[in-house]
């Protein structure tokens, strides 16, 4: 799942390795250790279970709020979201719920997209809030270039 990550960025001329994570294989998101009650283990071993499963899906759905970070969110549930934002698990309360086709089914998901209006500091690039230094080098060009003055706006 993370090498399939990492591939979905490079192709999009971001460095993945250069943006901000909030968990790994080793440190399951906090959600997960919520849910099994504060066992690391248990955490982990649920983690890397799930990041099977979630592998094995041709339809892998990518975060756009935080683009290095697996969307796990996809299979959290509004009542488990609720429980763990109460309990300071959740690490992404703004993820909201939509019913989707799925293999001929409806299916409700967590949707990462990013806010509208990326935070200050941000830009939006394909959708994905992105830092000006986890820009493409190609845009971070651009955007030298309009601050020199040599171009107007900058090209997408």
């Amino acid at each position: 799942m993370y090498d399939d990550l990492r591939r979905h960025l490079e192709e999009k001329g971001v460095d993945y390795d250069r943006l901000p994570k909030l968990s790994s294989i080793e440190e399951p998101p906090r959600c997960f250790l919520y849910r099994a009650r504060g066992d690391v283990e248990q955490a982990r071993t649920d983690y890397i279970a799930w990041l099977r499963l979630a592998s094995e899906t041709s339809d892998i759905n990518y975060r756009f709020d935080m683009p290095a970070e697996v969307n796990y969110c996809r299979d959290c549930t509004p009542a488990f979201k609720k429980e763990a934002e109460a309990a300071g698990a959740c690490q992404f309360p703004h993820v909201k719920f939509e019913v989707v086709q799925c293999m001929g089914e409806k299916e409700m998901i967590g949707v990462s997209r990013g806010e509208p209006v990326s935070p200050k500091g941000y830009w939006k690039y394909e959708d994905m809030s992105l830092a000006e230094a986890d820009l493409p080098d190609f845009i971070q060009e651009q955007l030298a270039d309009v601050r020199a003055g040599v171009i107007k706006e900058v090209l997408k």
